[in-house]
């Protein structure tokens, strides 16, 4: 993956790795993809994805223990805020950084054109929730925090949020860009197998993209991120896809061109909300 350029103010043309259609393998494509503080979209309800101010009271990201404590209970209180669930879940984190990265591959930045899930994880998330007593790691937020916690197998819908935190410098090698979802033609997704992502044993088919109509593709990027900002993206949900809406947010980590590949590494932590409805909104 070759440096980047800076093009225009605000905008830097940068290689990302699409699928070669009707291939297997992927290949990098030049593209131009925007300061997102200059040139901000829309909000993640109707981009796909969105910078936000969120504040944590963690006060050691490097203690996964508190992280699990704290900052847990905390983006399960944002889902539910956002997104009018009934009942939000998160068990688990990823971090980004070269220690993670010499545990297992599929934690180094991960430059590749892809949204996480594809349709077909519904099923593996309803399987996952059956028991929730099963689940002692499992944090669960509601709405109406009184009642009992439904059978989250029944919801009508579930949607996932995602948020990605800089955890480093604010300046990093390979930061990350999102892609509005309305800019890429639904024909340019192909359905991937995942199979025991970082050893976690789990089987889920994800979103990879095309190289089609590439000049088109709405990406962003946010320099210089604090701690204290977290980017909020969606990565499925049932009632868009049921309306044959993007419920994808194609994702990719690209080279800054003023950094040298580890001066810094990326430090950078990823969490996952499940968000489960009711009744039809």
């Amino acid at each position: 993956m070759s440096a980047p350029e800076r093009t225009v103010a605000n905008t830097l043309e940068a290689d990302l790795n699409y699928l070669i259609p009707d291939g297997t393998e992927s290949a990098p494509v030049r593209v131009q993809i925007k300061d997102g503080r200059m040139t901000p979209t829309a909000s993640w309800q109707e981009a796909g994805f969105e910078l936000v101010n969120h504040t944590s009271q963690v006060s050691d990201w490097d203690d996964d223990a508190e992280v699990a404590r704290v900052h847990y209970k905390e983006l399960v209180d944002f889902a539910l805020e956002q997104t009018g669930a009934d009942v939000a879940t998160i068990a688990s984190h990823i971090k980004r950084n070269p220690t993670e990265a010499a545990r297992h591959t599929d934690l180094a930045p991960i430059t590749f054109v892809h949204s996480d899930f594809a349709p077909s994880y519904g099923e593996v998330i309803r399987a996952r929730h059956e028991d929730l007593a099963s689940m002692p790691e499992l944090v669960i937020g509601q709405k109406q925090p009184d009642e009992q916690t439904p059978n989250l197998r029944l919801a009508t819908r579930i949607l996932i949020l995602q948020f990605w935190r800089n955890l480093g410098p604010t300046r990093m090698d390979l930061p990350i860009a999102f892609c509005d979802p309305r800019s890429i033609p639904v024909k340019a997704l192909r359905y991937l197998p995942v199979q025991d992502y970082a050893g976690s044993g789990t089987f889920f088919e994800a979103v990879g993209v095309e190289s089609q109509q590439t000049t088109q593709h709405d990406w962003r990027y946010f320099p210089e991120m604090t701690r204290d900002e977290m980017v909020v993206f969606r990565t499925f949900d049932t009632q868009r896809q049921d309306r044959q809406l993007p419920d994808w947010t194609p994702h990719s980590a690209f080279r800054d061109p003023d950094v040298k590949l580890g001066e810094p590494s990326r430090s950078s932590i990823e969490c996952r909300v499940h968000c489960f409805f009711f009744e039809e909104r």
